[in-house]
Formats: structure tokens, sequence, C-alpha cells
């Protein structure tokens, strides 16, 4: 039961995502990505709603997993990135906090990037 919930609260997620990217997509016509930047930030946000809420012991594992995991999940990944760096940074492993989402966005950058080479080599 619990995979079908988890599965669920993904589908919901990628929806919700989709839709909320093409609702600020059709009023925002500049290069910037500020539908994405959004929606990061949103899910970062609600991430930390659903973590404190862990916290305290108000939400169960299951319901920590089906929404913070899978929803949240497929909503956006930017919020686990912002929650794992704070996680470091309150337990003190400060370098680490400031590497990590260094390393993951210039890493997802470079990767991005090979990816794309590597696509139109076999394309």
């Amino acid at each position: 039961m619990l995979y079908l919930a988890m599965l669920l609260a993904a589908a919901v997620g990628g929806v919700c995502r989709f839709l909320l990217s093409n609702l600020l997509a059709a009023y925002w016509t500049k290069p910037f990505p500020l539908p994405t930047l959004v929606v990061n930030l949103s899910g970062a946000f609600l991430l930390g709603l659903l973590w404190a809420g862990k916290d305290l012991q108000q939400l169960s594992q299951a319901q920590w997993q089906i929404l913070a995991l899978a929803a949240l999940g497929s909503f956006t990944t930017v919020s686990s990135l912002s929650l794992q760096t704070v996680i470091l940074w309150r337990s003190r492993a400060l370098r680490q906090a400031l590497l990590y989402p260094g390393i993951s966005v210039s890493g997802g950058l470079l990767l991005l990037l090979l990816g794309s080479w590597c696509g139109r080599q076999l394309w």
C-alpha cells in the first residue's frame, strides 16, 4: 500500500510541477528561468514545513516518505539539496555544507553539458 501511495504522490508532484511551471511561463517571457526557480524554491519551503512536522513527530515515517520523498521529490530535487545542506550546517559540518551545494550545482551543469555532447554524438 505504501508503494501505491508513493506512486500516486509522485504523479501528483510531477503534475503540480508541470501545471505551475506552465502557468508561470505563460506570464514570464524573459530568458531567466523564473518558473523553475519558483517551483524549486516553493518545494524547498514545503519540504521545510514537512521536515518540521517530522522533527516534531507530527508526521509518521510513511507520511514523510509519501509527502517529502515522493510528492516533493517529483516536484523538485532542489528541496532535497536544500534540506541536506541545512542538515550538514546544523550538524556543524560547515565545510561540507558549503561544498555540497556548489558541487551539486556545478556538477549538474557539467554533467548536463556532457550529456548534451554525448547525445549530439549519438544522434
